[in-house]
């Protein structure tokens, strides 16, 4: 969250590009940060588990609002957030991965989260269950668990280390995955590879692979960054705006089935857009006063 200085009021014109179709509102408390993937993981209300793909800067306990898209791997693409509120206290719904000598690996929303113990008889591998937790300010402490339910597959991402044998780094824990006679993994696939995948739990924590379900590699890679810029008008289409800042030309585009408005040469603006495989795209437009004569800068967190 920014806060506005004086030397930088919004003007009177302002222009919002339209949500895209598919966008919703999601609430849900925070349990675990990504920084390198720009990702939280959020607790819904009912213990449903939510990846959001986002830059804000939140803590573990802050309470949400969320407005975003959502995304062909069911994560969540944030246009805006929210902090509503912190809380200590959470329930999260998850498929157990595996037990450790201190803690619980637990894969909900599409991501993994590290749950300390504190209570005797925790769910096995394959469990679907339901924790309680306390947040502490870097770590989820399980304060009551029960199972409900057990799960067939579990979905898990991770880093590949090795291809064969297959083993998967998930929260600096390798697992040794087993993959079944008759399946051939793809040609692509390399140590270092960042992977999602479908997996079965067996007896003895031990996985069976069901499916490769994405690989993010530097020859294959579907990245998304927020981006933020401050700058003037150098060039403005109904199609295509460019900013400079800091003697940078950023290019954005209009988004699918969008037209942007023209903006004389020279005006000074903020634009926020989406960065998806290399390609920058307008979320919101904003014209600014700029009253300190130009020093003003735009920032590009990627």
């Amino acid at each position: 969250m920014k806060a506005t200085t004086a030397s930088a009021l919004v003007a009177a014109v302002a222009f919002a590009i339209p949500a895209q179709a598919n966008a919703s509102s999601f609430t849900g408390v925070v349990l675990a940060k990504d920084s390198q993937k720009d990702a939280l993981v959020l607790a819904r209300p009912g213990g449903t588990g939510l990846t959001v793909r986002t830059s804000a800067r939140t803590r573990l306990g802050d309470r949400l609002d969320v407005r975003g898209s959502r995304l062909r791997d069911e994560t969540i693409r944030a246009s805006r957030v929210k902090v509503r509120s912190h809380t200590r206290h959470a329930v999260i719904r998850g498929v157990v991965v595996r037990q450790l000598a201190r803690s619980t690996l637990v894969s909900t929303g599409g991501s993994m989260i590290v749950i300390r113990h504190r209570v005797n008889g925790s769910p096995l591998a394959g469990s679907v269950a339901e924790f309680r937790l306390r947040i502490d300010d870097d770590r989820l402490v399980e304060q009551a668990v029960r199972t409900v339910g057990r799960a067939s597959n579990v979905e898990i991402e991770g880093r590949v280390v090795s291809v064969s044998p297959l083993v998967v780094s998930l929260e600096s824990l390798p697992i040794t995955i087993t993959v079944p006679a008759g399946m051939t993994l793809p040609a692509a696939l390399s140590a270092g590879d960042e992977v999602e995948l479908i997996v079965s739990v067996g007896a003895g924590n031990v996985f069976t692979l069901v499916a490769v379900e994405q690989i993010e590699n530097e020859n294959q890679i579907e990245v998304e960054h927020e981006v933020e810029v401050k700058g003037f008008v150098v060039s403005s289409t109904a199609a295509q705006l460019v900013v400079q800042s800091h003697g940078i030309a950023f290019t954005f585009g209009a988004p699918q089935g969008t037209t942007l408005p023209v903006f004389p040469v020279g005006t000074f603006v903020e634009v926020k857009g989406v960065v998806v495989s290399g390609k920058l795209t307008v979320e919101r437009v904003k014209i600014e006063d700029d009253e300190d004569g130009g020093s003003h800068g735009g920032h590009d967190g990627h």
